[in-house]
């Protein structure tokens, strides 16, 4: 007999979907001004300007649910020379009037600044965007002057007309695109900046799309497994043979793509994405799709900063493609040289999951009294390593003993039937009925509890002159005659239902009507 431990039971979530009001909501304003078109005389007086119109919302913002998340800013148009944005103050105000400071003068780079594609969350863990290295500041995300500034606006009501505003001390101004006001529910963050448990590839942090991870290199320190560069990396994708203060992550696979980018990045740190982290064997490691930082698709800034051999002091960030969903991913940082930097670690797209797999997916089950026995089926949508099925019964509802085990089908993506027929004991009005799952390492999950009426010798149900004749029954659905091995000899859906070419036996009759089986065992002679 298997061994079932019931200690592990595993509890299954039933996910609910969010409203329209929970999901994120974006407004713009994508009226463009072209290059050199604008002057703002350096005085909020006269600001560059664009409205921003609020429709929709909740009428007070964090007390909804609803927060502004993130603002998104475009501008240049990647056709005229680099500009001095140093002198640029950049704001938004909300209808209340409430300023948000986005950037103070010095918060962009001096010089050769062509194009800026950014994203501006409020998180003190992130960076400003100081450097002309990182345009056009599209990998990941900058903190806005003041972190956590956006709470400034929490209780306001957000609809109505929120406005940009530029101001600059320049001769030649650059170009506008777009702005974005991003409003949606409160971020959900992971902090393990305290912590240094994923030092090693043998204990990894997990990350997944829906959280953000908050981490650090600071306390780490080198492992005898980190990633050296080998044959089965592609070309130009390198790790040094340093083991500094290297921090180990990983995700599942659910899907064919994943997005992760790095934030908040201080120092020099290098990264990188592998297969098959279990293995934590030196060298064994191998790269998918993406996964080298230095990639065409990863390293997207104007002129690559990556260097295989150190890394960057950039946002870092991967865009992979050809993941085998199932499989676990690993990313791994360290520290060029042991610096330290923090890691604003957020996974995109369809895939990544830290949730272990339910076994089964239980598309559907029932059951039904048939007088002298109960009949339960059920119907998988899927299966990953189930071994069998555990069927136990009560009379009470609180005490179960087991009463049949059906093997399972073990691994499936598609819909699979099973069925158990039980002898009744005793003359309960009621049976309980558990399903449970043992998969194929002993470990239990509860499925379902069900309960089944005994229905039989029910005085609606009568046999009179070679006819079945129903009474009483509302909404009747269909009524089926079975013989003593469980065989549906004949079936339909009226009130009366002719038997005359049966032979003389025993037959047990179901009914159902509204939604609800009935039973009744009738003689033959």
């Amino acid at each position: 007999m298997k061994k079932i431990d019931l200690t592990k039971k595993v509890l299954i979530v039933v996910s609910i979907l969010l409203s329209t009001l929970s999901k994120a909501q974006t407004f713009s304003n994508s009226t463009a001004a072209a290059h050199d078109s604008w002057n703002s005389a350096n005085a909020w007086g006269t600001a560059f300007s664009r409205p921003i119109v609020v429709s929709g919302l909740a009428s007070s913002l964090s007390n909804s649910g609803i927060v502004l998340k993130q603002i998104n800013l475009t501008l240049g148009n990647g056709v005229n020379s680099g500009l001095n944005l140093s002198t640029y103050a950049i704001r938004i105000k909300s209808p209340s009037g409430t300023i948000i400071n986005i950037c103070a003068a010095g918060g962009f780079a001096a010089t050769s600044i062509i194009n800026v594609d950014i994203k501006y969350r409020d998180d003190a863990l992130l960076t400003t965007p100081s450097s002309s290295t990182q345009e056009p500041y599209s990998i990941g995300y900058y903190r806005v002057a003041t972190s956590n500034s956006y709470s400034t606006v929490n209780g306001e009501n957000p609809n109505g007309t929120w406005t940009l505003e530029i101001i600059e001390n320049t001769s030649t101004e650059i170009a506008f695109s777009k702005v974005e006001l991003v409003f949606g529910p409160i971020l959900t963050y992971q902090d393990i900046t305290a912590t240094t448990t994923n030092d090693a590839c043998s204990s990894p942090q997990c990350i997944s799309t829906g959280t953000i991870l908050k981490a650090t290199i600071n306390g780490y320190s080198g492992n005898a497994n980190d990633p050296n560069v080998s044959p089965t990396y592609p070309s130009g994708c390198q790790w040094n043979a340093a083991k500094n203060n290297s921090a180990w992550f990983y995700f599942t696979a659910n899907s064919t793509t994943a997005t992760i980018t790095i934030s908040g990045v201080s120092a020099i740190v290098q990264s990188l994405v592998v297969n098959a982290a279990s293995q934590c064997v030196s060298g064994s490691q191998t790269v998918p799709t993406g996964g080298c930082p230095t990639d065409a698709v990863n390293d997207t800034y104007r002129s690559p900063r990556y260097t295989g051999t150190s890394g960057s002091s950039n946002n870092q960030q991967f865009n992979l493609s050809s993941l085998t969903p199932g499989n676990r991913y690993a990313l791994v940082v360290d520290g060029n040289g042991g610096a330290i930097s923090p890691l604003y670690i957020e996974m995109s797209g369809s895939t990544g999951s830290c949730s272990i797999p339910l076994p089964i997916e239980l598309y559907s089950i029932y059951g039904r009294n048939l007088c002298d026995v109960n009949e339960i089926n059920w119907r998988t949508a899927s299966e990953t390593n189930n071994d069998y099925f555990l069927l136990e019964e009560s009379i009470d509802g609180e005490l179960f003993v087991e009463v049949d085990r059906i093997d399972a089908i073990g691994n499936s993506t598609n819909n699979h039937s099973y069925s158990s027929t039980v002898s009744i004991t005793g003359n309960s009005p009621i049976y309980y009925y558990r399903l449970s799952q043992v998969d194929v390492d002993g470990d239990l999950t509860e499925t379902k509890i069900i309960s089944i009426k005994n229905t039989c010798n029910n005085d609606n149900i009568n046999y009179k002159n070679e006819e079945i004749i129903l009474t009483g029954y509302e909404n009747l659905q269909s009524v089926e005659v079975y013989d003593l091995q469980g065989r549906k000899i004949i079936e339909g859906t009226s009130n009366v239902l002719n038997v005359s070419a049966l032979s003389n036996s025993v037959y047990n009759v179901l009914v159902k009507a509204n939604g609800e089986y009935f039973s009744k065992k009738i003689y033959k002679l």
